[in-house]
């Protein structure tokens, strides 16, 4: 029998979260669990959502955490669980874990909570409030080892209740990916002969497209003769500093920024290299797309990309912030193709050995049953 499972996220636009979260709710077995989706804000990604067939999603009025619309979205979701018999419930973002928690009470459905990123964005508030929570959340799921060290040490929660499953790549997608890349280059600007430096993130702070120009305006420098572009896929409050930066640097002609992209797969296989200079990252899709694609990566030593990137052998990483060890890393990678074709070879292999969607989505499923196993409901063996 298939076990009803609710599937609750703040947002549902444009994001590595929320597209993590599709991949779930869509290629879940539903041999074992039938899922429900609540979330607080549409987008992109609820759209698709509404066009799955089968696929139940609610979205509630929620305008802030603390104010009366909580409660109604708690009573709203409390009615959710108990009119489709759930028996657990799967939370992304600290709303969802808030509203959640309440909604479940403590004699309800068991709460497993995902944390997918460091905890930069939570508040002093949050954070305590976080703590209050653990009583009631029955699992954690960290999308990185480094997720799950600052969960134990920053909200006190037992290691042992913290499981680590890390992104996983879905490749059967990834071979359908087809796109006439000449066109594409030609449509950008990007001459044949020029290589391209990718990074495909949201232009937030933590990201630090900033250092990335700095390392870029240096290369420039030191290899005037090489051609090269840099392609910057996204969009967000930094744009305008971002756009400041390159005119200080006088890289506007090197620069590309064609704005976020709904076809992430086509940039990354336009790139020769992708980098991912983040202050601070979780367990990062872009990296894990980049090595899909065979290309070699470059990407800081934050949070969880040092268990995707295997230095010397998938890619290499630099220290946040520094831009000429950045500089330096890109010349020696951007002057040595067959360098270039044995990092993203390794790569490849790396992710069909280690970071499939479906390994991902098994491990989920397990920690489901696992959950359900300890409030005596029955559930598909853990496999």
């Amino acid at each position: 029998m298939s076990i009803p499972v609710l599937f609750m996220i703040q947002h549902l636009d444009h994001g590595g979260t929320e597209h993590h979260f599709h991949d779930v709710v869509t290629g879940l077995d539903r041999s074992r669990f039938t899922p429900h989706v609540i979330h607080c804000t549409g987008g992109v990604v609820s759209r698709q959502l509404e066009a799955v067939e089968g696929l139940a999603i609610q979205r509630v009025d929620l305008k802030r955490a603390y104010d009366l619309s909580a409660w109604r979205a708690v009573r709203q979701v409390r009615r959710a669980i108990r009119e489709n018999a759930i028996a657990a419930v799967v939370t992304y973002h600290f709303v969802a874990d808030f509203i959640g928690c309440l909604a479940a009470g403590p004699n309800g459905p068991p709460v497993i909570s995902n944390r997918r990123d460091m905890g930069f964005t939570r508040t002093a508030r949050q954070i305590a409030i976080g703590r209050r929570l653990s009583r009631r959340i029955a699992r954690y799921v960290a999308v990185s080892e480094a997720v799950r060290q600052a969960v134990a040490r920053d909200e006190r929660v037992d290691p042992g209740r913290i499981d680590v499953i890390h992104n996983g790549i879905d490749l059967e997608r990834i071979h359908r990916s087809q796109w006439d890349l000449a066109a594409e280059r030609s449509r950008l600007g990007i001459a044949p002969d020029e290589l391209v430096i990718g990074c495909i993130a949201a232009f937030n702070p933590v990201k630090d497209h900033l250092t990335l120009i700095d390392a870029f305006a240096q290369f420039r420098r030191n290899l005037p003769d090489l051609p090269a572009k840099l392609l910057l896929v996204g969009d967000g409050e930094m744009r305008g500093p971002i756009e400041a930066r390159i005119a200080q640097r006088d890289i506007q002609n090197d620069v590309l920024m064609p704005g976020r992209s709904d076809a992430v797969e086509r940039e990354v296989q336009l790139c020769d290299i992708i980098v991912l200079p983040s202050r601070s990252e979780g367990f990062s899709n872009a990296i894990l797309q980049a090595m899909a694609f065979a290309k070699p990566v470059i990407a800081t030593r934050a949070g969880g990309n040092p268990e995707a990137v295997v230095e010397g052998e998938t890619g290499y990483l630099t220290e946040s912030g520094n831009a000429s060890e950045l500089a330096e890393t890109l010349a020696r990678v951007a002057q040595d193709s067959g360098l270039r074709d044995r990092l993203g070879q390794a790569g490849r292999d790396r992710i069909e050995q280690s970071f499939t969607k479906q390994t991902m989505l098994r491990s989920l499923e397990d920690q489901i049953a696992k959950a359900l196993d300890h409030t005596g409901v029955p559930s598909a063996p853990v496999r």
